[in-house]
């Protein structure tokens, strides 16, 4: 249950933006009115009603990904090695030599921040020394900073940066 306090309000919002314009086409369109008056009414709303639906069904879709994607990382003294998955599926295999790496930087990504909430919420980059997009995140989620400098303290350790 991955990001599931973002992911639960994304998704109650998806739920309103699909089902409040099916409540709105009820009402306008009701049974037993002649078709040539429906087709009229569903095509003039259907440019505003069709997209919007969409959204909902989009961010729904979002909310499950935030909460069934995983994100595996194993560093040692050789390499450091990112697996993530989506819905237990492999989608992506990042991998670093520690000789490469120059640094692990934290990063606060803007996007999951909660304008109501205490503290920060934190990736983990370890930057290569040559860049050019080699760059793996190695975590993310991390709520609060003392769990950021645990974390990044472990993975400089086990790949001897420290």
């Amino acid at each position: 249950m991955r990001n599931a306090a973002a992911a639960l309000p994304l998704a109650v919002f998806g739920v309103l933006c699909t089902i409040l314009p099916l409540a709105a086409l009820d009402a306008l369109v009701p049974p037993g009115i002649p078709l040539p008056y429906g087709l009229l009414v569903l095509a003039l709303i259907g440019g505003i009603i069709a997209p919007f639906m969409l959204c909902g069904i989009l961010f729904v879709g979002l909310a499950f990904y935030m909460v069934a994607n995983s994100l595996r990382v194993s560093a040692d003294a050789t390499r450091v090695i990112a697996f993530r998955r989506a819905f237990g599926l492999p989608v992506s295999r990042r991998e670093l030599a520690c000789s490469e790496v120059r640094e692990i930087e934290a990063e606060i990504p803007s996007r999951f921040q909660n304008a109501f909430g205490a503290g920060a919420s934190y990736w983990l980059v370890a930057r290569a020394r040559a860049g050019g997009g080699r760059d793996v995140v190695v975590a993310e989620s991390l709520p609060g900073e003392a769990v950021m400098q645990s974390v990044k303290r472990e993975i400089e350790s086990a790949c001897r940066l420290a």
